[in-house]
């Protein structure tokens, strides 16, 4: 069926960083979430899905590291 991949500049979001934990930038878990979550659906839009476009439920989550500006870029 294909796939998709996307990158994530972190430098556009430095409002993130800047309002999460001041004087400790870390990505928040919502915005690292939100990306695979707006590709997922844009990939089924592109095949007819149709849909609302909210996630009801994750189910078990648990990231593996903090994202920090000088990651430089994410990939989804």
């Amino acid at each position: 069926l294909g796939g998709a991949r996307a990158l994530l500049d972190l430098s556009r979001m430095d409002w993130a960083f800047a309002c999460h934990f001041p004087d400790d930038p870390v990505l928040p878990g919502t915005l690292m979430l939100e990306g695979p979550l707006q590709l997922t659906g844009l990939c089924a839009a592109a095949r007819g899905f149709n849909g609302s476009g909210r996630v009801l439920r994750t189910g078990s989550l648990r990231f593996r590291r903090e994202v920090r500006p000088s990651d430089g870029t994410i990939s989804f």
